[in-house]
């Protein structure tokens, strides 16, 4: 999932407490299951299956969640020039029938079927690898935003199916 023109958002802890209480409500209360994950300035990578069979709908309700919160917190917003991105996010939901006043995610998910062990693998030491090809940490475990901690053995922010 991305914000739209990969705006950097989720640096900013306020924005990516947003995205970490809405996937702990989903774990709780949607049946959302996660596997892998990560937080990055920009985007968020998952790994992730439905309890019920319907994640394209979590996914669906998430992001229209988040989107307000954090449109509304951008609003409210005082301790930096949040017009920037309320101009942004609103300025790109013009180019989009489905939005009304402002669009934060970009619509599409980029959804990839895990079809063996070895490619599960594969997706989840890339997710776990993002932070540091982009320089944001040296070491996967290091990083908090991450399933990665988990995976070391260590205590994640969420919790995550060991896959």
């Amino acid at each position: 999932m991305t914000l739209v023109g990969w705006v950097n958002l989720f640096g900013a802890e306020k924005y990516r407490n947003i995205v970490l209480d809405a996937l702990k409500f989903c774990q709780a209360c949607k049946g959302l299951r996660i596997y892998a994950w990560v937080i990055m300035p920009s985007h968020i990578h998952m790994i992730a299956d439905s309890k019920n069979g319907t994640l394209s709908k979590t996914i669906g309700e998430f992001k229209r969640h988040t989107s307000k919160h954090i449109f509304k917190t951008l609003q409210e917003e005082d301790e930096f020039d949040s017009s920037e991105f309320i101009s942004f996010f609103s300025d790109i939901s013009t180019l989009h029938s489905r939005n009304n006043d402002y669009q934060v995610w970009k619509q599409d998910n980029h959804p990839v079927e895990l079809f063996s062990k070895e490619f599960i693998y594969n997706k989840i030491d890339y997710i776990h690898n993002n932070p540091v090809k982009s320089g944001l940490t040296s070491r996967v475990e290091d990083y908090p935003f991450s399933s990665a901690r988990n995976y070391a053995g260590l205590t994640g922010i969420l919790d995550v199916e060991i896959a």
